[in-house]
């Protein structure tokens, strides 16, 4: 094997990635594979250089730990290096044995489909829409002036994502079917925003999360390429939206005569997208919130090893230690958090079952 092929993935990227507060994030992936390894500037350098020199030419092994002794003074196994790389699909006919996605790790597809190429139409006038996103600010500032004003107003609403009208049936068919259009309009957002930047490679999924939840979401390609700043825009841009839905919606309660239903159903978006938008905003479950904070902060497959360690527990092998105050105050939040959403979601369900049986009682 010492005198194997040195390779890499076609599709391999190398980033060195500006963060807030000074910090630099060096990446080496390939978006293909779904993988990257996070490396520190001395490594970065050295990969890059080995990447460097089998664009020239094939070298072996021996010839690569022979050039990088006599010419960066750096000794280096590379039989080692070839298998670490190996495993995250990041050498040349090698899969990723170790996926830095959560959602493929515990979830089960139901539906998926990629779009290769933006129509040119779509993007120009995307283009063009994103040139009025100043305007979209002065709203957001006119419609929060509104609500300040009618402070007193919006004191008095009273809502629930879980009950309509006294019932929990009404009020899980109003909350899905309002969920289904924030999400759409969350994720187009996401999508106008990848298209902005450009992005291009679309894909669209739709999954089962821990093998039950139905969850919709859309994957970008080469969005782990991008620069710090362009992948924030990306990542940021459903969360915008939402909270400009939801300053409009209160806005409007405000001061738009409205009949009783549309009043009621209003209030019901503006619930719904406060308990999304909280969602979001929390760094403690896989979403727009939990991917900001590693992008921001530079850290590597946070929920991933959280999910590896919860499998385990329930496996009964043995756990790693954690050393890393921050991680494991994390893991800790993050596992009560989740068990709280089954917990309501639980009850909600549980709820309207019971409801169904009385009703069909009553018929009966």
């Amino acid at each position: 094997m010492s005198e194997g092929v040195f390779r890499y993935t076609n599709d391999i990227f190398f980033l060195e990635d500006k963060l807030p507060f000074n910090k630099t994030r060096y990446l080496v992936g390939s978006q293909e594979k779904e993988s990257y390894i996070s490396v520190n500037k001395s490594q970065y350098m050295i990969l890059e250089k080995i990447y460097k020199l089998t664009q020239e030419k094939n070298y072996t092994f021996s010839e690569i730990e022979d050039y990088l002794i006599n010419k960066m003074h750096k000794k280096i196994d590379v039989n080692n290096l070839y298998e670490n790389l190996s495993k995250k699909g990041l050498m040349e006919n090698t899969i990723n044995l170790s996926p830095n996605n959560e959602v493929n790790m515990i979830s089960t597809d139901i539906l998926n489909f990629e779009v290769d190429e933006i129509p040119k139409t779509i993007v120009r006038i995307i283009k063009v829409l994103s040139k009025l996103s100043i305007l979209f600010k002065i709203l957001s500032i006119v419609f929060v002036g509104i609500i300040l004003f009618n402070i007193d107003k919006l004191m008095h609403i009273r809502g629930s994502v879980f009950v309509y009208d006294n019932s929990s049936i009404k009020g899980f068919v109003i909350s899905m079917l309002v969920a289904i259009v924030i999400i759409l309009i969350h994720e187009l957002a996401h999508v106008f925003a990848a298209i902005n930047v450009g992005l291009r490679d679309i894909q669209f999924y739709m999954v089962l999360y821990v093998k039950f939840i139905p969850m919709y979401y859309t994957k970008y390609s080469k969005l782990m390429q991008l620069e710090y700043k362009k992948k924030i825009r990306v990542l940021s841009a459903g969360l915008k939206t939402n909270v400009f839905l939801l300053l409009l919606s209160l806005a409007s309660i405000c001061v738009i005569d409205m009949n009783q239903m549309a009043y009621d159903i209003m209030v019901k978006f503006s619930v719904v997208n406060t308990y999304f938008i909280l969602l979001n905003c929390s760094p403690f479950i896989s979403n727009d919130g939990y991917f900001i904070l590693t992008n921001t902060f530079g850290i590597d497959s946070l929920r991933l090893n959280l999910w590896k360690t919860i499998i385990n527990v329930f496996k009964r092998q043995k756990v790693a230690k954690i050393k890393n105050k921050f991680v494991l105050t994390y893991m800790v939040i993050s596992t009560v958090f989740l068990i709280g959403s089954f917990v309501s979601m639980f009850l909600w369900i549980k709820d309207v079952v019971i409801e169904i049986i009385k009703g069909v009682q009553t018929f009966i």
